[in-house]
């Protein structure tokens, strides 16, 4: 299932990690945002990573996935990418139009400077390859640990609970 260039270009951000903690930030002096508020976030930081897709230039995806992940997941993720495009080019594969929905999202815990939440989305596109064009349609369910650092928002854990491949 791994092999498949289009799960590697739409997975790519997705690794098993475990949760890092954040137990050893000071604490927030801000009211924490309301569960509408960070669900939007965590839907905008989502939305940037699969819009990677649409960029050729390494530097250029790696600027865009830092503005979605920090630290070490971030080049874990950079890598990852890499490894997808070029899977993608030596199969002759073409990405269309990514299509994708948020089916649920749930506040988990609020840290010191953290928020860890779980969420559910479906990703639906187009793939081209060996001359034909198939639609692929994938779910997704995951917790995933957003830190506020420098005043954005990353990703800096994420734990894949569910991944199926619907069509």
């Amino acid at each position: 299932m791994m092999n498949s260039p289009f799960l590697l270009a739409f997975c790519f951000f997705f690794s098993l990690c475990c949760f890092s903690g954040c137990n050893r930030l000071p604490q927030e002096t801000s009211t924490p945002e309301s569960e509408a508020e960070l669900k939007q976030r965590t839907q905008e930081i989502l939305l940037n990573i699969y819009q990677v897709n649409q960029l050729d230039q390494p530097g250029k995806i790696y600027d865009s996935l830092a503005q979605s992940f920090a630290g070490t997941l971030l080049e874990h993720q950079f890598f990852q990418q890499l490894q997808g495009k070029k899977v993608l080019e030596e199969n002759n594969t073409t990405l269309g139009d990514m299509h994708i929905g948020f089916t649920y999202f749930k506040r988990l815990e609020i840290r010191p400077f953290a928020r860890l939440v779980e969420l559910g989305w479906e990703v639906r596109g187009d793939i081209w390859h060996l001359l034909h064009q198939h639609t692929r349609h994938n779910r997704y369910q995951a917790q995933l640990v957003l830190t506020r650092l420098d005043q954005n928002w990353k990703i800096t854990d994420i734990h894949i609970q569910m991944e199926l491949r619907v069509e």
